[in-house]
């Protein structure tokens, strides 16, 4: 879903995951991340995790930033303490395979980010 935001004087795709009900539909999100990173490869992607239910364990964790290597930019939003922790692992797991990833826990600072990474270069 692309959802137009002024800082981006663009879209950003935005994944809220509040939907997810049990562990195993973290696969669901990472196939949504990947099949909305290819049908769209210049939008940055805001992965919404905050209302999730629950932490992802570090390999699932691992596993999800592999899948988002697909992506060209992407901020992961959550809440703090351990959930925050496992979207560094998210953010770091995508980095290492080339997409330019952060871990958030403000959306203004992450929508921030994704502005400047948007913007064309000078």
């Amino acid at each position: 879903m692309t959802v137009p935001e002024a800082p981006l004087g663009g879209g950003v795709m935005v994944l809220d995951v509040a939907w997810l009900a049990s562990r195993g539909a973290w696969q669901a999100v990472a196939d949504v991340a990947v099949l909305a990173c290819a049908r769209d490869r210049t939008s940055p992607l805001l992965l919404d995790v905050r209302g999730a239910p629950f932490t992802l364990s570090a390999r699932e964790a691992e596993a999800l930033g592999t899948s988002l290597s697909g992506c060209p930019v992407v901020a992961i939003l959550s809440r703090g303490g351990g959930s925050y922790w496992s979207a560094r692992v998210v953010a770091t797991s995508a980095w290492l395979l080339g997409t330019e990833a952060a871990a958030f826990q403000d959306e203004r600072a992450a929508r921030e980010w994704l502005a400047k990474r948007a913007s064309p270069a000078p």
